[in-house]
């Protein structure tokens, strides 16, 4: 597992280094002069999933799935992988954010998993893909909420010389089999200096990304 996570990190490079391919998205298709000067907007293949190219609230946009299924804030210097975007009908998607954050020494990755199926009543199965690919084995904590129930995990490690902090959640709908995984691996980008990861605190981002779910 900690081959998986290098290779995360490894892959968070490729967010950074060029554009992705057009959606042919409406959205897609906004004057040039009015497109923001963000990674979000400047990458053709992520402006295709933003609502609009106005900031939802402060350093966010709003994500819309294309399954039409949920949406979520997202941050205005990240991008989506096109490589790794997979999408079946309204009941699957799967795709990778990446954000350099030079500011605070450190690049993230995020691993995103939405399903419409029966199988994501096992949350005990769930849990245990997620933890599997995150080489975790500790316990969740919960959160009930009101309209949807949160699973929560942390861990930090040494990898390659490297420290990896990961966060996960698993995000249930109480009323239909809508669900959502997010494998958030942060690494600091120079050892030497003050590092903005903590797997004892939720990463900002990647709390603002979870706590902005809405399932449709």
């Amino acid at each position: 597992m900690k081959q998986m996570t290098l290779l995360y990190l490894i892959i968070l490079l490729a967010f950074t280094g060029g554009c992705g391919l057009s959606s042919g998205s409406e959205r897609e298709k906004m004057n040039q002069e009015s497109i923001p000067d963000t990674e979000a907007f400047k990458d053709e293949f992520t402006r295709g999933f933003m609502k609009s190219n106005k900031e939802t609230e402060e350093g966010f946009y709003t994500f819309e799935s294309r399954t039409e299924a949920y949406s979520m804030l997202f941050p205005v210097r990240a991008v989506i992988s096109d490589i790794e975007y997979e999408v079946n009908g309204d009941s699957f998607e799967a795709f990778s954010i990446g954000e350099d954050k030079e500011e605070e020494n450190y690049s993230y990755y995020i691993k995103v998993i939405f399903e419409d199926k029966k199988t994501t009543k096992n949350i005990t199965g769930k849990l245990n893909v997620l933890s599997d690919m995150a080489g975790y084995t500790g316990e969740y904590r919960k959160e009930a909420g009101k309209e949807f129930d949160v699973y929560h995990a942390s861990k930090e490690e040494m990898n390659y010389g490297k420290n990896v902090v990961t966060h996960l959640a698993y995000i249930k709908d109480k009323k239909t089999n809508k669900a959502i995984s997010f494998n958030f691996n942060g690494g600091c980008t120079d050892e030497e200096k003050p590092c903005g990861l903590d797997s004892k605190n939720r990463n900002e981002s990647f709390e603002k990304i979870v706590k902005s779910l809405i399932f449709k």
